[in-house]
């Protein structure tokens, strides 16, 4: 047995046969979150051009979603949600492209991958570029939003796992 920063692998001789597997280190997703901080997501939203009464909604509606995430077979998560912008119900596979479609605002494009205790995003919305970075460290998350690279529209949240 053989443990490595990305991961363990595991090889097994009996007989004349020989075996190897692999098992990847990945974040514990699983579970129910919320939103328990947040900074910046006044200048997140309104460099992606949402502003006013809607910027003010999203904001105040954030603190009663819950996102209620499983991982299934074949390296693909399924996401639960009563949030008012997102499908509240989507499934996504890692390292493949989804669309989604957000009332009020269109679809979004963007693909997911994970590594350690690591999930990252890339979404395209609205013509511009969002990366998003989130840690997991027991039951919390802590996420770094981007639009275009620009680090005046950095939105950073904490979430907490039920």
């Amino acid at each position: 047995m053989k443990f490595t920063e990305s991961g363990m692998s595991v090889h097994i001789k009996m007989g004349g046969i020989e075996a190897t597997e692999f098992y990847r280190r990945v974040p514990d997703i699983e579970g129910t979150w919320r939103m328990v901080a947040e900074s910046g997501m006044e200048n997140y939203l309104a460099s992606l051009g949402v502003t006013g009464t809607q910027a003010a909604e999203m904001i105040n509606m954030s603190s009663t979603e819950y996102f209620t995430l499983e991982k299934l077979a074949g390296r693909k998560i399924r996401s639960l949600t009563n949030s008012k912008w997102f499908p509240s119900e989507m499934v996504i596979k890692m390292g493949e492209t989804y669309t989604i479609d957000m009332p009020g605002f269109g679809s979004s494009e963007g693909v997911m991958t994970e590594v350690k205790d690591t999930i990252l995003n890339v979404w395209k919305f609205q013509g511009k570029k969002i990366t998003i970075t989130e840690k997991i460290s027991g039951d919390f998350m802590v996420s770094e939003y981007v639009v275009d690279g620009n680090k005046a529209s950095t939105m950073k949240t904490i979430m907490a796992r039920d």
